[in-house]
């Protein structure tokens, strides 16, 4: 009788998890879609304060072909540079009484849409690395993955058939789990955040070799903060935006004069893992062990995910696996943990 009801309330639990988040998300299928609008002036239109474009958006739903108009404007800054990126992230903004009945983007207002920059496969190692770090909490941004074709209006010309995918917008992420995002005119410290979950999200960020994050007002750069009572009291940080990751490896990164020659994928992991900090949160080892133990727990869930991966290409995942199996050897030798995340931290723990 226990153990039944255990099994129907775990299966509730799933289930509302499932269905707090919008239609958009609650699927893995890749999303075929057309995005119809004027390539060139979008293109031209990278400056500091970029503008709104007409677009169209269609795709097949249940064998019939659905049409919506939305808006799209050039977002991102490193990204947005036409000296970075052939085509720059998107903000695509929807009038939900254009949105067809039915459709998967029905609730979405404003959202991300980070779009290839030079090589595909950049964008599928990102969008992974947002769908495992999805393992560890809901407290996360969910994605999807979609192919777009990217029609011009100009002579209704095919520009490109390329891999995208949706971010979860930040106010349905927090409404999901229960919160609100704290505004970001508010300072804080990192000891301010939910330790548990920044110590996380230090250990995760060290996983995937990213050190382009920070808690601080001033310098607060990657991280989303929500808050919810019921979730201990203090503000919780959710990271994203992992492209300057050494797991990811993009080409369009400045490397600097240091490097006289390209890294292979495994050696450039390996550096910028080097060159990260962790011990600047200041956690005592018992904290970072608990941490890990979860890692550890979702070790083969994770291989599994891209093991199976129906998008990365073989080279891809034979890297990625590479550079994990790295991390988990790492963070089993204490003497590591000791010397890289303890550190001798100059405060109380």
């Amino acid at each position: 009788m226990t153990r039944h009801f255990f099994s129907c309330f775990l299966a509730l639990l799933i289930c509302t998890n499932l269905f707090a988040q919008k239609k958009l998300f609650r699927s893995d299928e890749l999303l075929e879609l057309k995005l119809t609008f004027d390539y060139g002036a979008l293109q031209q239109d990278r400056g500091y304060k970029p503008s709104y474009h007409d677009a169209t958006l269609s795709y097949m739903n249940g064998g019939e072909m659905e049409e919506m108009p939305v808006r799209i404007r050039v977002r991102g800054a490193y990204r947005r540079d036409p000296a970075t990126c052939n085509f720059p992230p998107i903000h695509m903004k929807f009038d939900k009484d254009e949105i067809p009945k039915g459709s998967v983007f029905k609730g979405q207002k404003k959202m991300k849409v980070v779009t290839h920059c030079q090589l595909e496969s950049e964008i599928l190692k990102e969008y992974y690395v947002y769908k495992m770090y999805n393992l560890f909490t809901d407290l996360s941004f969910n994605v999807r993955l979609a192919k777009i074709t990217y029609i011009d209006t100009k002579g209704a010309q095919t520009k490109a058939t390329k891999y995208a995918f949706f971010i979860e917008s930040t106010k349905h992420m927090a409404e999901r789990n229960g919160g609100k995002e704290l505004n970001e005119m508010i300072p804080l410290l990192p000891e301010d955040v939910d330790r548990e979950k920044m110590t996380m999200v230090t250990m995760f960020q060290y996983m995937v070799a990213n050190k382009d994050f920070a808690v601080n007002k001033s310098t607060r750069k990657n991280l989303k903060i929500i808050t919810n009572k019921n979730l201990g009291g203090k503000p919780i940080p959710i990271p994203y935006d992992y492209d300057w990751s050494g797991i990811i490896n993009a080409s369009y990164l400045n490397r600097g004069s240091s490097f006289k020659k390209p890294l292979s994928a495994m050696a450039y992991y390996l550096k910028q893992r080097e060159v990260f900090n962790p011990n600047k949160i200041c956690r005592s080892t018992e904290e970072y062990q608990a941490v890990i133990a979860k890692f550890q727990e979702l070790q083969p869930t994770i291989f599994e995910m891209y093991k199976t991966s129906p998008h990365l290409d073989k080279t891809s995942i034979k890297e990625t696996l590479k550079a994990y199996k790295n991390f988990y050897k790492f963070i089993k030798n204490p003497k590591n943990v000791e010397t890289t995340f303890v550190g001798s931290c100059p405060n109380e723990v």
